[in-house]
């Protein structure tokens, strides 16, 4: 429980990881005979239960480097890349055992390199009643299907009351996400964009995004794509009511 024996750990456990995947001793099926399923649970339970702000890739290359001038089987962007999706698999099975597994995939969905943050945009989506998740999830899943298609560029204000309050509620929430989220406040992140899904709700309802005016069509497009791109650097929402596998 000590900060300075819990790093000897983080130490020893990604050493070990590292060795063995970079070897192609990976766990098989239900095959572990290195114990590597438990050194990297051991890793993330004391990441979180120390409030380690550890960025895993960094400490994944720091022990690759340990092994300089050993003949690997994996170079370190490849060892990486597999060892953070092993530590994902991993960090969303214990953060499902105690949170809303829609939460969990929202939010390890924007990345789960560091599991204290992960853990923390998890928490405050779970936060959330499930019909508020799941109204959220239902605007924010059109709003990213509609975004795919859509041009760079800041949006104007357009012609109709719907998109009129849309623009002006969202341009200036923009910066204020931005913020939030620097500072780690999702909960008050997320309760602002659960603000604002009744406004995105009303636009799908009386606006028609897809018009045959290319230039209002295009403006409304790219309303939907920095909506889309900034409360999706906060979580994956449209995945926000769903029932995954093991939810």
């Amino acid at each position: 429980s000590a900060p300075a024996a819990a790093l000897v750990a983080l130490a020893d456990r990604l050493d070990s990881l590292v060795g063995c995947f970079a070897v192609g001793l990976s766990p098989s099926g239900g095959a572990d005979p290195y114990g590597l399923r438990r050194a990297c649970l051991g890793v993330l339970r004391t990441l979180l239960d120390q409030r380690f702000d550890l960025g895993l890739s960094a400490a994944i290359a720091a022990a690759y480097a340990g092994y300089a001038g050993v003949e690997l089987d994996l170079d370190e962007p490849t060892l990486v890349g597999k060892l953070l999706g092993f530590f994902r698999d991993r960090l969303r099975g214990l953060l499902g055992a105690e949170m809303a597994t829609d939460a969990v995939d929202a939010a390890l969905g924007v990345g789960a390199d560091r599991p204290l943050d992960a853990r923390a945009r998890a928490a405050a989506l779970h936060e959330l009643d499930e019909p508020t998740r799941r109204s959220l999830g239902e605007v924010f899943k059109r709003a990213t299907n509609i975004a795919k298609t859509a041009p760079e560029g800041e949006p104007e204000r357009g012609p109709e009351a719907a998109e009129q309050a849309l623009h002006d509620a969202f341009l200036p929430l923009r910066a204020e996400l931005a913020s939030l989220a620097a500072a780690g406040d999702y909960a008050l992140a997320f309760a602002e964009l659960a603000a604002l899904a009744p406004l995105l709700q009303s636009y799908f309802e009386q606006v028609f995004v897809m018009a045959e005016d290319e230039t209002l069509r295009s403006n409304r497009l790219r309303l939907m794509r920095i909506i889309s791109d900034s409360c999706g650097a906060l979580g994956r929402l449209e995945l926000l009511g769903e029932v995954s596998e093991g939810g």
